[in-house]
């Protein structure tokens, strides 16, 4: 029986985040990427949400022993989702999970940045795993939840230098 695996969409993909086993590119079919204020804390998280006309980028890697715990607790704010029959990617097939916020840890306020720290991980994530087309492909607008319009907005008004990712990534930032 293969070990399980958990599909990435966010500070997953960066590998340097993690050591799971066997990291490979993935695409999920019938899921969206959000921006998802919570109860928890004064900052956005990255979270899906079913979307049928929605593929997303990202990694698939193996939870050894299907042991979820120590990923459970640092995904403490999530809830997994069997996505098996949606997921495809070129490694032996898997029973393979993603991780959305629970619906309890949701707020209904507004105040809720998006953290330009928490999206140069994902940047870097993206930028190593699929090159400039994985940053193009995470800053499209088909990530929703908190206008993208915030994400550019926060980003135009830090100096590209500051920001590996986004300058590795070739992106041209005025200041």
């Amino acid at each position: 029986m293969n070990e399980p695996a958990f599909f990435g969409y966010g500070s997953l993909v960066n590998l340097a985040t993690h050591r799971y086993g066997d990291p490979r590119p993935a695409v999920l079919h019938g899921w969206r990427r959000v921006w998802q204020r919570t109860a928890l804390r004064k900052a956005a998280y990255l979270s899906v949400t079913p979307c049928a006309q929605t593929v997303l980028r990202g990694v698939v890697a193996r939870v050894p022993n299907a042991d979820w715990a120590a990923l459970d607790l640092r995904e403490a704010a999530y809830q997994r989702h069997d996505v098996s029959d949606t997921i495809s990617h070129e490694g032996p097939a898997a029973p393979t999970a993603v991780y959305q916020v629970r619906p309890e840890h949701i707020a209904k306020d507004s105040d809720h940045p998006i953290l330009l720290s928490y999206v140069d991980v994902v940047v870097q994530g993206y930028l190593a795993m699929y090159g400039h087309a994985g940053v193009a492909h995470f800053l499209q607008p088909r990530t929703a939840g908190i206008r993208r319009f915030s994400m550019i907005a926060t980003i135009l008004f830090i100096p590209a230098t500051k920001h590996s990712a986004l300058k590795n990534a070739g992106l041209s930032i005025s200041t």
